[in-house]
């Protein structure tokens, strides 16, 4: 019976996220990344760019400098908000970095469900690529769905922290 209800217990616990990472080569650490903007695809604004803050902080706890694209701030929100994460201004910038990985993603859910509780809602895919070929080199998709009251920050931190834990960083 006790086995029976831990079990149980695991299957709620970890029954309300999930995650998919390939095994890689260990890239290095201390090799020149480079972020490209995180693709929203949310219903939420701005979606994207909290999550590369979040990822930039995170990778950089692990000894990854990541040189950030130039934020536009000289266009309206608006355009921001529906402008294509990789358009021209971005591919100009990349080719002008001395980069050995591109660092991307996307954001497909990035909310509170409705209801009494409001638990938040956070899906999100990462990939690496070496910049000299193009070859996708790594790639994780991760899904939470976290507790009543708690923020969605910290799910997408949750989330964030497992994919990365699956990225072989070497020095």
């Amino acid at each position: 019976m006790r086995n029976c209800f831990i079990f149980l217990l695991t299957l709620i616990i970890f029954g309300c996220s999930s995650y998919h990472a390939e095994r890689v080569p260990t890239v290095l650490s201390s090799n020149q990344w480079a972020m490209m903007p995180v693709a929203n695809y949310s219903q939420s604004p701005l979606a994207g760019e909290q999550l590369e803050d979040l990822l930039t902080s995170l990778l950089f706890q692990k000894g990854v400098a990541l040189a950030h694209y130039p934020r536009q701030d000289n266009i309206s929100s608006l355009t921001q908000l529906t402008a294509s994460p990789t358009g021209e201004f971005h591919r100009k910038w990349l080719a002008n970095q001395k980069a050995d990985y591109v660092l991307s993603g996307s954001v497909q859910e990035w909310h509170y469900k409705t209801g009494l509780d409001g638990e938040p809602a956070v899906t999100v895919t990462l990939t690496l690529r070496d910049k000299s070929t193009n070859e996708l080199i790594w790639s994780a998709s991760g899904a939470r769905s976290g507790w009543a009251r708690e923020s969605i920050g910290y799910a997408a931190h949750q989330v964030l922290e497992t994919l990365l834990a699956e990225l072989p960083l070497g020095d």
